[in-house]
């Protein structure tokens, strides 16, 4: 699943081919992924004739805010990739993807390059938004969490909550409502930087902990970021440019379980709690 560090790597793809352009058409199907506006039909009324004016991302979320004339509509264009969302752009892979069987949303532009978005198991999300008249997130998303990559401080909300959960470290960290944009790998991966095991209790992280904690959170995803996000055995992620990324070459535990830890050598294990598999080091995480 995309994550915060892949959308970003995503966004950033986009700002290149469509900051600033004006949708000439498009076409979307009746996929259970368009929700809301989007799902009665009326995207093309939002979209046709509208600019890019900016292009931003909370958690896993994309938003590309919407001009006309000249002046920012207050309308958003929101995007989830789900389990197996890509967006591709003809301007930079070369050609269009309009016509791939799991095509579900195509943009065009006057110059005849379009973005295209693909999911092929549909868990994905298109909506239609607004911002508030005093700015923030959309409605839909407003409780969500501090945002992972760029909040100053990520885990401010998750730190307030711990001082009286005794929910496991990681569940916490899988919260979208304490923090955005972050899933079970980079959870795993934060955890071990931390040394703190993902069924750790809250409630007993020291200041300290919680402090390596909030750096270990940083690290990780500025690095993936910085590496174009992950792009596991199934490939599913890709760029805008349909370009692997190569965070997955520095996972130290996510699905490295049996092979040795590379801090201590001791074999990394798997445990599946709260219906999700953690991937951990049992003697450098406490």
């Amino acid at each position: 699943m995309p994550e915060g560090p892949e959308v970003e790597t995503i966004r950033r793809g986009l700002a290149s081919v469509a900051l600033g352009r004006c949708v000439t058409s498009c076409r979307s199907d009746a996929s259970r992924i368009f929700r809301g506006e989007a799902a009665r039909d009326a995207l093309p009324d939002v979209l046709v004739g509208a600019r890019i004016h900016s292009l931003g991302r909370h958690g896993k979320f994309l938003l590309a805010d919407l001009e006309r004339d000249g002046g920012v509509t207050g309308e958003v264009l929101m995007l989830h990739m789900g389990m197996s969302g890509q967006l591709r752009s003809s301007a930079l892979s070369g050609a269009s993807a309009a016509r791939d069987k799991h095509a579900h949303l195509v943009l065009n532009f006057a110059d005849g390059s379009d973005i295209v978005l693909i999911d092929p198991r549909m868990f994905g999300r298109v909506e239609v938004g607004h911002r508030p008249a005093q700015g923030g997130l959309p409605a839909s998303i407003a409780h969500l969490g501090p945002d992972a990559i760029e909040a100053p401080d990520p885990l401010a909300c998750l730190r307030e909550r711990a001082l009286r959960s005794n929910m496991a470290v990681k569940t916490l960290l899988l919260d979208q409502t304490l923090v955005a944009g972050i899933g079970n790998m980079y959870a795993d991966e934060m955890l071990h930087r931390a040394r703190l095991m993902p069924r750790r209790p809250a409630t007993t992280l020291g200041t300290g902990e919680m402090a390596r904690l909030t750096e270990a959170c940083k690290e990780v995803l500025a690095e993936a970021v910085a590496l174009g996000g992950s792009s596991l055995a199934d490939r599913t992620y890709r760029d805008i440019s349909g370009r692997l990324g190569s965070f997955q070459t520095k996972l130290r535990v996510y699905g490295r379980q049996g092979e040795p830890c590379l801090e201590c050598g001791e074999p990394i294990r798997r445990e599946v709690f709260a219906g999700r598999s953690s991937h951990f080091c049992p003697l450098c995480q406490r």
